[in-house]
């Protein structure tokens, strides 16, 4: 799975040849407290999970 980038410790990745049938263009997020599964077109989050949610992180968001 090749990484397309790295930021504030979330890993952005791929996979060549997902689903059968091929599911809609999307790139994976995944840090320590979670993954997220995020399609392309039109940007949307399909799948998420987050390990360490906590109501003060909810308000903080991504900064």
């Amino acid at each position: 799975m090749p990484v397309v980038f790295r930021y504030k410790g979330i890993r952005f990745f791929f996979y060549s040849n997902e689903g059968n049938p091929l599911e809609p263009m999307h790139i994976h997020a995944e840090s320590g407290g979670g993954e997220a599964k995020i399609w392309v077109m039109p940007a949307c989050a399909a799948h998420a999970v987050d390990r360490r949610r906590t109501p003060q992180r909810d308000r903080e968001g991504l900064e």
